[in-house]
């Protein structure tokens, strides 16, 4: 899967970045900003969890941006689809 450095989400551009070691201490992989309009993957992390990381990202996006109320374990499990579907069918 190509991760680009930006995308466009419900008409809004965000930008996508990468940081080495991106809030370790919190377990976390990224993060997505809203105010920014700015996405962040820890660089340091396999390839397939960055992947994994950038569809969470946007699903955070759109749930923020059409307030959809999703419990966050709800939203990890639509993540861990979603990229199942797209890495066993070659989709990106």
């Amino acid at each position: 899967m190509k991760i680009p450095n930006k995308i466009k989400i419900l008409g809004k551009t965000y930008e996508v970045e990468f940081q080495p070691n991106y809030e370790r201490d919190e377990d976390r992989h990224g993060s997505h900003c809203p105010n920014d309009q700015k996405i962040v993957i820890d660089s340091s992390i396999h390839r397939e969890a960055q992947e994994s990381t950038f569809i969470h990202e946007l699903l955070e996006a759109i749930k923020f941006q059409l307030d959809i109320k999703l419990e966050h374990t709800d939203l990890c499990a639509l993540e861990s689809t979603i990229y199942q579907i797209v890495k066993d069918n070659d989709i990106f």
